[in-house]
C-alpha cells in the first residue's frame, strides 16, 4: 500500500518561516491564508521578484509578508486596476515583534481597521468591503438589479 503525501498547508509553511509552531500561528494570525499573486509587467523581467505577500479572509482582511528574519503585517486596501483586476495593496504596515501577545494585538488592530471600512449593501443587506461597493450598493446587486455593466 502506498501512502498519499498530503500537500503542506500554507499555515504550516508560514509558521515555520516565522519560527513558531502551528498552534501559535493560528492563535495570532488565524487560518485561510493564500499567496497573493502580484501583477508584473513584461518590463519587470530583469528585476528581482518582489517578496510575496500572503492574504487571509474572504474578503481579504489581513496581509503578511516574511523576508528572512523580518516579517510584517498590513491592512489590505483593494482597488480595481484595469478591467476585472482587483488588486490588494498593503497599508498600515506593522513589523512583527515575535512576541505572541504583542503580535496578536497588532493583528487585531489591523483587522478592526479593515473591517471598519466594510459597508452594508442597500439591496442585499450584505456587508462588503469598499472595493465591492458603488453608491451604497454592492457591485453584484448593481449588476443584477440595476443593469450596471462592469
Amino acid at each position: 500500500m502506498t501512502g498519499t503525501i498530503e500537500p503542506q498547508r500554507i499555515e504550516d509553511v508560514l509558521a515555520t518561516q516565522l519560527g513558531i509552531d502551528q498552534d501559535q500561528f493560528l492563535e495570532v494570525y488565524g487560518a485561510g491564508w493564500s499567496k497573493l499573486e502580484l501583477a508584473r509587467s513584461r518590463w519587470d523581467v530583469d528585476l528581482e521578484p518582489p517578496k510575496p505577500w500572503y492574504v487571509a479572509g474572504e474578503p481579504v482582511q489581513l496581509m503578511l509578508q516574511i523576508d528572512g528574519t523580518q516579517a510584517v503585517v498590513a491592512r489590505p486596501v483593494g482597488r480595481w486596476q484595469g478591467v476585472h483586476s482587483l488588486i490588494h495593496e498593503p497599508a498600515d504596515v506593522m513589523e512583527i515583534s515575535g512576541d505572541a501577545a504583542t503580535d496578536k494585538h497588532v493583528v487585531a488592530a489591523l483587522l478592526r481597521a479593515r473591517r471598519a471600512t466594510f459597508r452594508y449593501c442597500a439591496l442585499c443587506h450584505g456587508q462588503k468591503p469598499p472595493e465591492w461597493m458603488t453608491d451604497g450598493t454592492c457591485m453584484a446587486c448593481a449588476s443584477h438589479w440595476l443593469g450596471v455593466i462592469y
